[in-house]
């Protein structure tokens, strides 16, 4: 009976985490790490190869949820935007490039690994240390969806003892389209993994919904005339632009001037990598931040630039155990044709499932609430959801965090206040309370 005991527990020590790939020390971060830190790759469909980043739980992680975080882009990293500039163990800002080549990371004191066991995928392949054997490899969004399915169940093959715990998928911007797709694909084609719900910020739904709901967040946010701003709202029909719409919306625009793309109320000026347009005002950079995390100027400037140095750095990338096929950037240029399938006629096979948030900051012009919470409204119609908490106030420490409003079948749209397009980055307090209450399945 002992023997047999020994080697059963051999047999599932074997198949546990892989302990090639396991960070024993991060290069830069002088100190022991807070829990178990695993990366490396998770080969999939015989010619690809996805860089991962998995985090053990700070707190127990064979029972803690196991949750997949994807960023969007299409071609953003996800260890770079997401584990190093927004929820993850360590952030890399100015100050962590101050002591030569190699920039220090610190501790992230609101880590979402603080309650859960965190995946980082660089998905789908091309984006950035993950490859395929054909550089030339191109994806859309039915193929990403299959391709981020095969990575779960590899990532599920080379870490066993997880698949009993709840699973949650979170992203963001593009994710809008990566997350529910691939959870379709997890409900339709393997019912052991355990998946619970989805997380889904500032997100893209596809060509089902207009776009012109960006200038009609900007006069919302007085950018410019009222005139203007109500002439767009009696022309323009949201699902269809006309010409005239697209005229007012140009406009619209060109009243509005520079501002940063991700949120209107930034203070980093220059000292941010992610520009996407032109219409950037370089604000002040000598604002005084406070140190509470409640408060409006809640992050530091300079992730993306110090996280790019060290990402792509000798030391980093051997304790990675990647291979540097190519410059690490933040957004890698791959091979992608989306609107092929629209986020917007998933949920209904997602919705009653699994449990399902969407969420949005507030001051983010690049996917804003206005846009997304009419979408869920059409969700809500379609569907014949009900009311279950109407229109309210959520609040982190007795200060209002923002606005929420939950349906039947567990469906919920949530606002963060100030917050721009990477809710956890700009508001990183607010996010670490709606993420844990949504995992406890607590109202807001």
């Amino acid at each position: 009976m002992i023997s047999f005991v020994l080697v059963l527990y051999s047999i599932v020590f074997c198949q546990s985490a892989p302990t090639k790939d396991e960070i024993t020390s991060l290069p830069g971060y002088y100190k022991d790490l807070p829990s178990k830190h695993y990366s490396g790759y998770l080969d999939i469909q015989g010619d690809k190869h996805v860089h991962y980043w998995f985090v053990e739980s700070q707190s127990n992680p064979s029972n803690d949820p196991v949750v997949l975080w994807l960023n969007g882009g299409p071609g953003a990293s996800s260890t770079g935007y997401g584990f190093f500039n927004e929820l993850g163990t360590f952030h890399c800002d100015d100050d962590s490039l101050k002591n030569g080549s190699l920039p220090n990371p610190y501790l992230n004191p609101l880590s979402w690994d603080k309650i859960a066991n965190m995946i980082y995928f660089e998905h789908p392949a091309g984006v950035g240390y993950s490859y395929c054997d054909d550089p030339s490899c191109s994806w859309n969004d039915h193929s990403q969806a299959k391709a981020g399915f095969a990575t779960i169940q590899a990532f599920f093959n080379a870490f066993p003892e997880y698949k009993k715990n709840d699973f949650y998928i979170f992203g963001e911007s593009y994710g809008g389209i990566y997350v529910p797709t691939i959870a379709y694909e997890v409900m339709s084609n393997d019912k052991s993994i355990n998946i619970k719900g989805i997380g889904v910020g500032n997100g893209c739904t596809g060509h089902s919904h207009g776009s012109s709901t960006s200038a009609h967040f900007l006069g919302g946010h007085g950018l410019y005339p009222l005139a203007l701003y109500d002439q767009i709202i009696k022309e323009c029909n949201w699902d269809e632009e006309s010409s005239q719409c697209r005229n007012l919306v140009h406009k619209a625009y060109d009243y509005a001037g520079d501002y940063y793309s991700y949120n209107i109320y930034d203070t980093c000026g220059d000292d941010q990598l992610s520009i996407k347009n032109n219409r950037y005002r370089l604000w002040d950079k000598n604002v005084n931040a406070s140190d509470n995390p409640l408060f409006p100027r809640s992050y530091p400037c300079g992730m993306e630039k110090a996280t790019t140095v060290w990402m792509n750095h000798p030391d980093a990338i051997k304790a990675m155990h990647v291979n540097p096929w190519q410059k690490w950037r933040p957004e890698s240029p791959i091979h992608y044709s989306g609107g092929d399938w629209d986020s917007y006629d998933v949920y209904p096979d997602l919705i009653g499932n699994i449990r399902v948030m969407i969420y949005n900051g507030d001051a983010d012009p690049c996917v804003p609430y206005t846009g997304d919470e009419i979408w869920t409204k059409d969700m809500v119609a379609k569907l014949g959801l009900s009311v279950e908490k109407d229109w309210h106030t959520w609040s982190v420490d007795d200060v209002v965090a923002g606005y929420n409003i939950k349906w039947s079948k567990d469906f919920q749209f949530v606002t963060v206040k100030n917050a721009g397009h990477m809710v956890p980055q700009y508001k990183p307090a607010q996010a670490f309370s709606m993420f844990q209450r949504f995992l406890r399945n607590e109202d807001l």
